[in-house]
């Protein structure tokens, strides 16, 4: 194989590896008080590993803009995702579950 495609074929495995181990540092179903120190990004990251339907589209789009940290996040239900977020009813529901998961120290499967 020549080196140039040595080296990008080096790169995407490096970049996969990285990218797989950001997901996994993150715990399925974190503490109130662990997720309160994300910032938006990992926050993002999270709900994506737990489900990567709830976040879809003009969603993810406002998702992404309203940087969401840990804090927030947490503090957040239906009521706040749809009415002063402007996401999705679905959208919404699916953020307050995984809300509601945090706060309660539950995990429930997603089928």
């Amino acid at each position: 194989m020549p080196a140039s495609l040595r080296s990008n074929a080096s790169f995407k495995s490096n970049a996969s590896v990285k990218s797989k181990s950001k997901t996994q540092d993150l715990p399925i179903n974190p503490t109130i008080e662990e997720m309160k120190t994300w910032e938006s990004e990992k926050v993002l990251r999270w709900i994506q590993q737990r489900n990567l339907s709830i976040l879809a589209g003009d969603d993810l789009d406002t998702f992404r803009k309203l940087n969401f940290s840990g804090m927030a996040f947490v503090g957040s239900d239906f009521r706040f995702f749809n009415e002063r977020c402007h996401l999705s009813a679905v959208a919404s529901l699916g953020l307050e579950t995984l809300v509601d998961e945090v706060k309660n120290g539950k995990f429930i499967p997603w089928t």
